[in-house]
């Protein structure tokens, strides 16, 4: 996620599935990270990891919401609405009350899939 230089924040990071009538938590994580210096693109963040591998179901809808309270951070600048990576797509969708895919909090997402 993107922080500011010398600065720590408190994250509360959930992964859910999308479900009708509400969404149901797959995996989540919450601490108090330290941002650092990206050097290779950058950027001051950090990473927030699940304590777990998590698997997910491939064309099932997946939602990852993060609550993050902390001095102001860099932020995005014209975000992508779709990444594929490695034959995975990730669609990234404006929620309200949020800062929006153009600039949004997730600068990378770390992921390895299952031979």
């Amino acid at each position: 996620m993107f922080g500011s230089e010398g600065n720590d924040y408190s994250v509360n990071l959930t992964l859910y599935q999308y479900e009708c009538p509400s969404e149901a938590t797959v995996v989540s994580t919450e601490g108090t990270f330290s941002s650092l210096h990206n050097k290779s693109k950058n950027f001051w963040g950090f990473d927030v990891l699940f304590h777990r591998p998590v698997s997910i179901i491939k064309g099932t809808m997946y939602g990852i919401a993060a609550a993050i309270s902390g001095p102001d951070s860099f932020g995005g600048r014209n975000g992508n609405s779709h990444v594929k990576s490695s034959g995975v797509t990730f669609t990234f969708d404006d929620w309200t009350g949020t800062t929006g895919v153009k600039q949004g909090q997730l600068p990378e997402i770390i992921f390895s899939l299952q031979e």
